[in-house]
């Protein structure tokens, strides 16, 4: 009898892949923790708007937090059978077993008003980036898809600026460019004093003393004075 080792070589591999497959998708566990962060939430599907109605199609869109301890806060809009659309503020704490499957119950009002509590179940995927749910309320067929936006669920908005503060900017640089003629002019009588006491100071001789006192300005009695040398130290 000869025995094909190759091809039993072949099925060991194949049969240790698979194994390895297998153990490798029985090995992914979730938690809380798996899910934590900030979700946008799509569901579409058919509800109906009162009890013994015929469903009619209906459609939410909205965002949720699930925190550290499998609580979650959601708020959005749904629309049903084509009406207008109204808020809608749900509230649950998940219940999310190992193998990544659970279930949560909402309390909700809609339009501001109770409403009747809403169970979904779920399967988490992704590594917590992705939940599909389906609501498991008899009048109910919809199916909602969950995709994480942020890890972090602290993040707030930045704050507007007050409007006040640009009209603050605004009186000061008013008054600002109302001065600027003032200073400017004190600037420059104060920067041709200083050239043209150094200039006294430097040049000592008639010639030098002609040519500084052109330079002065003739309203200044103290640097006309320093330029004809008669000024006192």
């Amino acid at each position: 009898m000869i025995f094909d080792i190759s091809a039993s070589h072949r099925r060991f591999a194949l049969a240790t892949a698979l194994l390895i497959g297998g153990s490798g998708l029985q090995a992914q566990s979730c938690s809380p923790a798996t899910t934590l962060g900030k979700y946008l939430i799509v569901c579409e599907g058919y509800l109906s708007p009162a009890a013994g109605a015929p469903l009619v199609p209906a459609k939410v869109l909205a965002t949720a937090t699930f925190d550290h301890n499998g609580s979650i806060q959601g708020k959005g809009l749904v629309s049903i059978g084509g009406g207008p659309a109204v808020t809608q503020v749900v509230s649950g704490k998940e219940n999310i077993n190992h193998d990544c499957t659970g279930t949560v119950k909402y309390t909700q009002t809609i339009a501001g008003q109770p409403a009747p509590d809403l169970n979904i179940a779920f399967v988490v995927s992704q590594r917590g980036n992705r939940i599909d749910g389906l609501v498991t309320d008899p009048g109910a067929v919809l199916s909602c898809t969950l995709h994480r936006t942020s890890l972090n669920i602290y993040a707030s908005a930045p704050q507007p600026a007050s409007p006040s503060a640009p009209r603050q900017v605004e009186a000061r640089s008013t008054s600002t460019t109302k001065r600027s003629p003032r200073r400017a002019a004190t600037v420059a009588r104060s920067a041709t004093a200083r050239a043209c006491s150094r200039s006294i100071t430097l040049r000592r001789t008639a010639s030098h003393a002609r040519l500084s006192r052109s330079a002065c300005p003739a309203s200044s009695p103290t640097l006309s004075a320093a330029a004809n040398g008669t000024t006192r130290r």
